[in-house]
């Protein structure tokens, strides 16, 4: 509406869904996903869900 970009970095998805309308995932360093809610739900990178879901998604030994 205002034509205006933030960029606010947060762990919290409930905060994330009420201010942004585009979001972005970085996973080691990268960005592993970018777009709309409905496209990150869509996504089948399993760190995303279980993000997005609030479960842990188990990893290989030695992954931070």
């Amino acid at each position: 509406q205002l034509g205006t970009t933030f960029v606010v970095i947060t762990h919290d998805v409930a905060s994330a869904h009420a201010i942004a309308d585009r979001v972005g995932f970085i996973i080691d360093g990268s960005v592993a996903a970018f777009g709309t809610w409905d496209a990150l739900y869509a996504n089948a990178e399993p760190r995303i869900h279980g993000f997005l879901r609030r479960q842990p998604v188990a990893t290989k030994m030695g992954d931070a």
